[in-house]
């Protein structure tokens, strides 16, 4: 026997219901045909075309037995009420009055997605703090992508279990080698044939820890090598031969010619010259030591940017994989997840050409493409439902019923997800019932999540530009629902739109005295910016001693541009005299054609002195 349990909205029956906006187009292009059309319950009509499409297509097939299961929401409130109507198809006559409150629903507008997500934990403290009962496991939070929030929501939620405000959390649907320095480290291994190897990557590489280690490499140590490395003249390549691994290039400028002057410093005297390489001092016997290592790290890599090259088959190519990262990773505690991560893509890849019956060779692209896309797909789903608090991508078929859902990044820009066709897909020139449709699916996902909050549904998104203050636009379901609202609710006492008393209007900052005021719509669990909310709202002088200075009677055009630009260096640099050093930056990854003035000043200037 099969049993296919399909999610339903509605108890009744509303496959034939058009959206408003259909509607008013065909008593414009067939009027006829929209004296017949029946809108139903607006917020469905809208939002549930791609759910309307599948249940009428599944029951137009005689599948055998037909069983109905709903329940009727019990909360009370604007929520309750809203899926209400949904459920029975209605539309409420007469208008309804707002709870004063009423906080089943609530609107968010912030300045940025860090103040949305700050706004976001201090809400889900209050409701942890109010609702009877509430735990971190009976509350969601979704994004369109929630990718682009997760460093957010690590930097906010992740406090020490002895803060107060601690809430355990887990982020899933992110992939799984996003922000994983090991695998992203890995992936630029396997395309050592055509890397450049510029000054900048190879160093970046053994900023890795786990490969860092392998060769005996610290943070300490690395910023040694990076100063030596740029003091040699390193730019790209690993030697001048044309066709080696890295492109041709000068042999100046080129890894071996850089390292063949560290090692020539330490045979060699200071001014000697040999075959026209003149020896870079290599310093005691700890510098010695760290041009050997980096040579040994060097020497590794030029001989898989060869070895890589050739096309093999998968069983050679998972003992070749295995054999990198045995010779660039250290096994580390740190590293161990990762490394294992690494370890169980490579076998799931084998399995999967195995199960195909696949056997010839393959190319490194091939190989490096699939490997992607294996790493890519292995998205973290694990994470989903372990106790704590749940951020989730925006899933399909991910309807969970939560106390409290919440939605992150409800902006026009990022919701509903848009997506060109391409010029040969015949589905979207001529789309019929049951085709895929990344908006209808977008919309559909919004109805599944209201729905499925039972105490609290929270919407949050960027109202403001945080430099220009100028107002973005909000997703259209998110506008849709509030233009609902606004027309079957009214808020007491005053004639303001039922929707605005349900919107938290957030500041530019997280320390503005409004969240701390007493009685206030507005409020912050963040004791460390209570002083500065005091002192904004009695503003204390800058500097409480009067401060030296030299008095400017004339000001040029560019002094006054460059003091807006940057005030506080400028308070710096005219009123207190104080001028900070630029931190050297690494050498360019381009050999240098000629000297900039800068260096041929202190060329000059070394030869005068010498």
């Amino acid at each position: 026997d099969v049993h296919l349990f399909q999610f339903n909205p509605c108890g009744e029956y509303w496959y034939d219901i058009v959206s408003e906006r259909t509607r008013a187009r065909w008593q414009l292009l067939a009027p006829q045909r929209a004296e017949h059309a029946e809108t139903g319950n607006p917020l469905l009509a809208s939002w549930g075309t791609l759910g309307r499409n599948g249940l009428e297509l599944l029951l137009d097939r005689d599948g055998g037995e037909l069983r109905q299961c709903f329940r009727e929401p019990v909360q009370e409130g604007v929520l309750g009420e809203l899926q209400r109507d949904i459920l029975w198809l209605e539309t409420p006559a007469a208008s309804r009055l707002l709870a004063p409150q009423d906080h089943g629903l609530v609107f968010a507008e912030a300045h940025s997605e860090l103040r949305e997500v700050e706004a976001l934990q201090d809400q889900l403290l209050h409701l942890l703090a109010t609702l009877p009962g509430l735990q971190p496991r009976d509350i969601t939070v979704m994004a369109p992508d929630i990718g682009a929030y997760g460093g957010l929501i690590n930097a906010v939620f992740a406090k020490s279990r002895q803060d107060p405000r601690h809430i355990p959390f887990s982020i899933a649907d992110r992939d799984a080698s996003a922000g994983n320095a090991v695998v992203q480290s890995f992936l630029h291994l396997l395309g050592l044939p055509e890397s450049r190897f510029a000054a900048s990557a190879v160093l970046a590489l053994l900023g890795v820890p786990a490969l860092g280690a392998r060769f005996d490499i610290d943070a300490e140590v690395l910023e040694s090598v990076r100063a030596r490395v740029r003091d040699s003249g390193i730019r790209w390549g690993l030697d001048g031969r044309r066709g080696a691994p890295g492109a041709p290039g000068p042999m100046r400028n080129s890894w071996r010619f850089g390292l063949e002057r560290m090692l020539l410093g330490v045979a060699l005297d200071e001014g000697a010259v040999f075959e026209g390489a003149t020896p870079f001092e290599a310093g005691g016997q700890d510098s010695i030591e760290e041009i050997g290592r980096l040579a040994e790290f060097i020497e590794r890599l030029a001989h898989y940017a060869g070895t890589l090259a050739a096309p093999r088959a998968m069983d050679d190519w998972i003992a070749l994989l295995r054999q990198l990262i045995a010779d660039f990773y250290a096994d580390t505690p740190e590293s161990a997840a990762d490394l294992a991560e690494l370890y169980a893509a490579i076998a799931a890849l084998g399995a999967r050409l195995d199960e195909a019956g696949y056997r010839d060779t393959l190319t490194r692209e091939v190989l490096l493409d699939m490997l992607q896309q294996e790493l890519a797909d292995a998205e973290a789903s694990h994470q989903f439902l372990r106790g704590g608090i749940n951020f989730c991508q925006l899933t399909p078929l991910r309807s969970i019923p939560f106390r409290v859902v919440c939605l992150l990044g409800m902006n026009a820009e990022a919701f509903p997800r848009n997506t060109l066709a391409p010029a040969f897909d015949l589905m979207a020139r001529e789309p019929r019932h049951g085709d895929p449709s990344r908006r209808d699916d977008d919309r559909y996902l919004f109805l599944e999540a209201l729905l499925s909050a039972r105490d609290c549904f929270y919407i949050s998104y960027v109202a403001r530009d945080e430099r220009s203050n100028e107002a973005r636009e909000r997703a259209v379901p998110v506008s849709e629902l509030r233009d609902y609202i606004d027309r079957h609710w009214a808020a007491a006492p005053d004639d303001s739109p039922a929707s605005a008393a349900l919107t938290r209007r957030h500041r530019l900052k997280p320390f503005h005295p409004a969240y701390f005021e007493a009685g206030g719509t507005l409020f912050s669990y963040r004791h460390e910016w209570l002083p500065a909310a005091r002192a904004g709202a009695a503003p204390l002088p800058f500097c409480p001693e009067a401060l030296p200075g030299r008095a400017v009677e004339e000001l040029a055009l560019p002094e006054l541009l460059r003091f807006f630009r940057n005030p506080c260096q400028g308070f710096f640099n005219i009123r207190l005299d104080v001028r900070f050093g630029e931190a050297e930056e690494m050498a360019t990854d381009n050999e240098p054609f000629a000297l900039d003035g800068l260096t041929a000043w202190a060329l000059r200037d070394e030869m005068l002195a010498t």
